[in-house]
């Protein structure tokens, strides 16, 4: 009898071990402060606590923590809009610093999962639930030194211009419906290294009022990063057939200014987007129709964006544009083909440049792909494009390969440091390199660490760096 169970016994220990183990797979708790909207704010009638709320300034917009409906427990937020004279991404919202307080650098290679319960009450327009990852040192400090953002911009001297703010992960959900129960809403963003500061947040965009109970942030083990194939279109709904809630709408804060899915006007089936400014009203500002795609496969593609593109009495310009956000700063591709006054549909095609990162699957490649520009009175866009290229040298590349002149050339590939040795670097560049920063600072391209002339030339300034920071990259 004693042989038989230690024979019972060796083949259950066999078993247990032959059997294939489940990997485990990490979940870090819920991230977020008071997630339930329980607990009040100290000597507030109706603020939760950790929470915040955008500012407006207008009369219209109402935020409330009540008892009316909630999901689980007691209470649950609200936000109601009735107007929109004036376009605004009114919202709730908490930050949060990426430290040793919290997980700390393991978020940093895994993936932030940001979900929220919502019930809608005459929703006309779209409401939303937003994840952001930033590279921000003035939001950092600003959560450090518990001031806002503008007090903690003007005690680190930093000028506007010069912002490091990165935007290095960004998904946002939109919801149309008018009238729901409660239904759970959830977004993924992979967190990057050298991220710092973390944005949740909770709005609408149109009238109406929606509800928010029971939200929760978490970081798990990152998903595979799908590889795109050569010629695919990574853009969602790119006819905006479905209503356009794949696209992001930035519409700056002036009256009557709208961008909207149009029905009435259509280059391929029966919709486009329509980017307009007010009746009777002239307002130059950057305003149009962005699509994100977080691909960390993306590295080393070229892309192609395609647009098609029509204007009416349009003061100002239309284009499509690339934007490429990396660990590195954020890469513009000069725009295509500009349209103004009146046009019919054209076909307009922007090129991205390679772009690789030494740091191999640790990089990240955030593409902004849209259509943008200054618009006086309306514009449409038609069906679009977003497709992968094989990855090659540029033609400029080539061209400089095969005749390069000593020191031409080298002010684009690496940029110079005004330091103590800089005679002497300057003596041994040679008067090509010196030709080659005299017709860049005429053009207007220079800056003050690519030229001599220490950012005197009254056309110095960057213009892509304000450029990056408007569009699709509002932070509401």
């Amino acid at each position: 009898m004693p042989r038989l169970r230690v024979a019972l016994f060796a083949v259950m220990a066999s078993c247990l071990t032959l059997a294939p183990r489940a990997e485990a797979r990490f979940v870090s708790k819920n991230l977020l402060k008071n997630p339930g909207f329980e607990q009040a704010l100290q000597d507030h009638p109706w603020m939760p606590a950790g929470w915040d709320t955008s500012i407006s300034g207008l009369p219209t917009v109402f935020f409330g923590r009540d008892t009316l409906l909630a999901f689980r427990g007691s209470y649950s937020v609200s936000l109601a809009n009735l107007s929109v004279l004036f376009p605004m991404g009114n919202n709730w919202n908490q930050a949060l610093l990426v430290d040793s307080t919290s997980v700390g650098n393991k978020m940093w290679g895994k993936d932030l999962v940001f979900s929220v319960w919502t019930r809608s009450i005459g929703i006309d327009g779209r409401a939303y639930i937003l994840l952001q990852a930033y590279r921000d040192t003035i939001s950092k400090m600003a959560l450090i030194w518990g001031v806002d953002r503008d007090a903690a911009q003007r005690r680190l001297k930093i000028n506007r211009v010069d912002d490091p703010l990165l935007d290095l992960g960004w998904k946002r959900q939109f919801f149309s419906e008018s009238e729901t129960e409660w239904v759970r809403r959830e977004v993924r963003v992979y967190c990057p290294p050298s991220v710092n500061v973390i944005f949740v947040r909770l709005g609408i965009q149109g009238t109406g009022q929606v509800m928010f109970d029971e939200a929760s942030l978490t970081v798990e083990d990152p998903q595979p990063a799908k590889a795109p194939q050569q010629g695919e279109n990574l853009l969602r709904d790119p006819g905006f057939e479905e209503g356009g809630g794949a696209w992001e709408f930035s519409v700056p804060a002036y009256r009557g200014m709208r961008v909207d899915v149009d029905s009435t006007v259509a280059h391929s089936g029966r919709r486009s987007v329509r980017c307009q400014s007010g009746e009777g009203e002239v307002v130059v500002a950057r305003s149009g129709a962005a699509q994100v795609i977080c691909n960390r496969a993306l590295q080393g593609k070229r892309v192609r964006f395609t647009a098609w593109c029509k204007t009416d009495s349009l003061q100002g310009t239309a284009y499509p544009k690339i934007y490429c956000h990396t660990m590195r700063g954020m890469r513009q591709v000069p725009a295509g083909q500009q349209f103004s006054a009146t046009t019919d549909w054209t076909k307009a095609t922007s090129l991205g440049t390679p772009t690789r990162s030494g740091r191999g699957a640790l990089g990240t490649r955030r593409f902004r792909a849209g259509s943008t520009g200054t618009i006086a009175r309306s514009k449409w866009s038609g069906r679009r494009r977003f497709r992968t290229r094989p990855s090659r040298p540029p033609a400029s590349l080539a061209l400089s390969r095969a005749r390069r002149p000593f020191g031409a050339g080298r002010v684009s590939d690496r940029p110079l440091r005004r330091n103590a040795h800089w005679p002497a670097v300057s003596r041994r560049l040679g008067a090509a390199q010196r030709d080659s920063r005299a017709s860049r600072c005429g053009a207007g391209a220079c800056s003050r660490r690519q030229c001599g002339c220490g950012g005197r030339s009254s056309r110095s300034r960057d213009p892509g760096r304000a450029l990056g920071r408007e569009g699709c990259s509002t932070r509401r």
